[in-house]
């Protein structure tokens, strides 16, 4: 299916958006309880329900989820579904052409009390790429910083290892550059992100489609998750065969990087009447847990919307 074009900057505030579309937003999300609460195996498998297939809201509903001790989210951690990096162990796990690794620097971000750390990255000419392929219809979400006063930082997607083709996704400006091996697909206005202290998280999604097209789905939040700030959906047929497989990721600055996250398409998007989320639990403290879905329509500030249930973990 295309996804036609709906993108836009969406500066919202609390105000400007009415308990009526907050309510409906909600509802396009349904969490019915599944039979077992127990997660005794290290994962878990969440089931939840969508908007109808043929909705009119259906293309542009997407959720990120999060467990929490609470049901009003105030605790919140993140659900792992796939792949989690902090960059911690970059040096194990990413590699830099021509042992340029050293360009970056792994720092503190010392004004927080959480210990958070974060990954410093150089100009463009030094790019960091992980080789572990990545599921071929797959989210990708980055919690990232564009360098004081810049904003040229860049991802790249489906990363091949033999020939370096990948999809890019490069910052210039107030511009988002969407090329294919270099070749630009399309470029975006990105009025509220021109370079700035403040971090982002940027969620990108790709997904094969017939042929040698992809379906392309980019949204943009504050560090809160409070706002969206930009939204892009639209499908583009593809020249380079290899782009059409799985691939690797790839990133360079200059920016600073501190999550990454990667989760299966049919996790985050309603593409489908009813989908599910396979919930990695073993690294979670045992407990009990209400799951929170972050609902998002592309247009109104994102909602939390929590289970009436309780995920009972108990790792051996």
């Amino acid at each position: 299916m295309r996804c036609r074009s709906l993108w836009s900057a969406l500066v919202v505030s609390v105000l400007a958006v009415g308990a009526l579309p907050a309510l409906a937003q909600i509802s396009l999300i349904k969490l019915p309880p599944p039979p077992n609460v127990q997660a005794t195996t290290g994962s878990f498998t969440i089931p939840w329900e969508g908007p109808p297939a043929d909705g009119v809201d259906q293309p542009y509903v997407s959720v990120a989820w999060f467990y929490s001790t609470k049901p009003d989210g105030s605790e919140k951690s993140r659900i792992i579904t796939y792949h989690y990096d902090n960059f911690v162990n970059y040096k194990t796990t990413w590699q830099a052409p021509a042992g340029f690794a050293f360009d970056w620097d792994l720092k503190d971000r010392r004004q927080q009390k959480d210990g958070h750390r974060f990954l410093s990255g150089p100009a463009e000419k030094t790019p960091l790429v992980y080789g572990q392929e990545l599921p071929l219809d797959s989210v990708v979400g980055l919690k990232v910083r564009p360098a004081i006063g810049r904003n040229t930082w860049g991802i790249q997607l489906r990363v091949q290892p033999r020939t370096g083709a990948s999809l890019e996704f490069q910052n210039n400006g107030n511009r988002l550059h969407i090329s294919e091996g270099g070749n630009q697909l399309v470029s975006l206005n990105v009025p509220g992100i021109v370079g700035s202290k403040q971090w982002y998280w940027y969620e990108i999604g790709l997904k094969a489609q017939k042929g040698r097209d992809v379906e392309i789905r980019i949204r943009i939040y504050n560090e809160e998750r409070t706002a969206i700030l930009f939204t892009h959906c639209n499908s583009y047929k593809l020249a380079t065969p290899q782009l059409c497989k799985a691939g690797g990721i790839a990133l360079t600055g200059p920016a600073d990087f501190e999550e990454l996250y990667v989760d299966p398409w049919s996790a985050r998007w309603a593409s489908d009447a009813q989908n599910s989320v396979k919930w990695d639990t073993s690294q979670v403290a045992n407990g009990d847990y209400y799951l929170l879905a972050e609902i998002s329509d592309g247009r109104s500030i994102p909602q939390l919307k929590a289970t009436s249930y309780r995920i009972e973990v108990r790792n051996r």
